[in-house]
């Protein structure tokens, strides 16, 4: 399985090669790792074995030298043929192919490579591509822990002292949360859980753990989050079982804990009863991607794209989602997170 790659085109010389090893390398994380034919050549074919690659990546990135663009124009068409949100580095827009002449492009000049500041442009570049123009809160948040990336704010002694009652704490929790601070939400709103007065502290807990075990690597930590995520939402729902996040963020925890016959029937029960929340959709499209069931899952992910131009955020979470790996190389499955726009 290829997974997803941030794909990287260049010419095998100095200045192409230092970009990729001192800007580009170092964005790789687990879940979104950085290709390379030069660096990880393929046997076979290669414009056959070269358009699987591209086709499986999430971000193209085409580093143009003065000199050898051939392969690169070529790799580059590839990626734009398949919809793939595309970065170009030059030194020059002049040394871009005339079809490539109007793209904004990452310009450097002769000056000598500043890989820090690089680094930050290709960063922010990247985050664009992934998020899109008008992703809201939560889906930012979520593609930041996914690419290990939270926002990290301090936890201040006066948040502390400040948390020290039940409200209070929960209300500084809910601070640290929206600031993408999941860990130290955790540690304000987990002690005062028995006596929580309200349904809220039950939401954000759970989610709490949710959001920090995205942002964890494939494992035991990681999984023994989601777990607690799902005894938590379990309590709240018992408690409020009216309370549509917490409804919701059951189902998602079954999901994380593989129980998917329990988070198929969850979000069927949310669906039938509000047939206009999205994010039950979009949570059914990603039981049906872990049971393998392309079909059922492009079906319920084209309904929810196509009921209106707000529902954008979706494929951009799509693309990064690891409940979608079992689908991700599927030609079907490409074809609506990445639909062909013209460059």
């Amino acid at each position: 399985m290829l997974g997803r790659t941030i794909f990287v085109s260049l010419h095998d010389d100095h200045w192409s090669r230092s970009i990729l090893t001192g800007a580009v390398q170092p964005l790789a994380v687990p879940g979104l790792r950085v290709d390379c034919f030069i660096s990880d050549p393929s046997v076979g074919q290669f414009s056959r074995v070269i358009g699987r690659r591209i086709a499986a990546s999430s971000v193209f990135i085409g580093i143009f030298d003065r000199s050898h663009t051939s392969n690169i124009a070529f790799e580059t068409g590839k990626a734009v043929a398949l919809g793939k949100p595309v970065i170009l580095i030059c030194r020059d827009l002049k040394d871009l192919p005339t079809m490539l002449s109007g793209t904004d492009a990452i310009v450097l000049g002769d000056a000598a490579l500043e890989f820090e500041q690089l680094r930050t442009m290709i960063d922010l570049r990247i985050d664009a591509v992934l998020c899109g123009e008008f992703a809201d809160e939560r889906v930012r948040a979520h593609v930041a822990q996914l690419r290990r990336k939270p926002q990290k704010p301090s936890y201040s002694r006066m948040d502390s002292e400040s948390g020290a009652g039940g409200h209070d704490a929960l209300a500084v929790a809910i601070r640290l949360y929206h600031a993408g601070n999941f860990e130290a939400a955790i540690q304000l709103i987990e002690p005062a859980l028995t006596n929580a007065l309200s349904s809220a502290s039950y939401f954000y807990l759970a989610d709490s753990y949710f959001m920090a075990a995205e942002g964890l690597p494939e494992g035991e930590r990681q999984f023994n989050y989601y777990q607690r995520m799902l005894q938590i939402a379990d309590r709240g729902h018992a408690r409020w079982p009216g309370d549509l996040q917490l409804h919701k963020t059951l189902g998602l925890a079954h999901l994380k804990c593989h129980n998917f016959d329990r988070a198929k029937q969850v979000f069927g029960e949310l669906i039938n009863a509000h047939p206009g929340y999205r994010l039950a959709r979009y949570n059914m499209a990603c039981i049906h991607a872990q049971d393998g069931a392309l079909i059922d899952c492009v079906r319920v992910l084209r309904e929810l794209l196509s009921s209106s131009r707000r529902e954008e955020s979706w494929r951009y979470l799509a693309r990064l989602d690891p409940d979608f790996d079992p689908v991700w190389e599927e030609d079907l499955f490409q074809r609506l997170v990445y639909p062909t726009t013209n460059f």
